[in-house]
Parts: structure tokens; C-alpha cells; sequence
């Protein structure tokens, strides 16, 4: 699992946060706990996803996971406890939905 992650600046002004490798399923934001398969410190991907996600939720920023399906991007806030989140808002990329396939070669057709 990469614990990295990258910060970015829209030009609304609202943060963003990269999350790529961190999260591979809607479900850990509800259950930060739940590893995957690429996990491969369970302990360390656990903490990394609260901390994480404790961040999108207090400072309202929005989380761009690499692998959902679907929506690409989400807002969460708390739920519970300070260990479990919630997705309140699916963002909506409209851009992303209107990019070509790419064809051979690697142009877009």
C-alpha cells in the first residue's frame, strides 16, 4: 500500500486530496478498517485511511481515490466515532465523463 498522499488546490479554492492507492473500495471509508489484498502492513494502511480520512472530513476536502468504479470523488464527514466516515457528497466530474477512449497509438478518437 502507498501511504502517500498528494494535495491540490481547486480553483475554488477547496482542497483535494490524492488518495490513489489508499483506499480501494467505497467501503473503507465507512470501515477504514477493512484492508485489501495490497495491503501489505494492515496495521499501517488501518491508521493511514483514519488519519486520512479524519482530514478530508475536518478540513472539507474533497477525496480523489484512484480505483472506485463510477463517481470518482467524494466528501465524508464523521459518523459514530472518530474511527468510522461517512460519504456525504459523491462529487461530480462531468469532464471525466466526456473524455474519449483512447485509439492505437494512444490518440484520443
Amino acid at each position: 500500500m502507498q501511504t502517500g498522499t498528494n494535495i491540490a488546490e481547486r480553483r475554488t479554492g477547496q482542497g483535494a486530496l490524492f488518495v490513489g492507492d489508499l483506499l480501494h473500495s467505497p467501503v473503507q471509508i465507512l470501515h477504514p478498517e477493512h484492508r485489501c489484498c495490497f495491503d501489505l502492513d494492515a496495521a499501517q494502511a488501518r491508521s493511514t485511511r483514519r488519519r486520512i480520512l479524519a482530514r478530508a472530513a475536518d478540513e472539507g476536502l474533497l477525496l480523489l481515490p484512484g480505483h472506485f468504479p463510477g463517481h470518482s470523488a467524494a466528501m465524508v464527514h464523521a459518523a459514530h466515532d472518530e474511527h468510522h466516515f461517512m460519504i456525504s457528497q459523491w462529487a461530480d466530474l462531468p469532464g471525466a465523463a466526456r473524455a474519449k477512449p483512447l485509439r492505437r497509438g494512444g490518440r484520443a478518437g
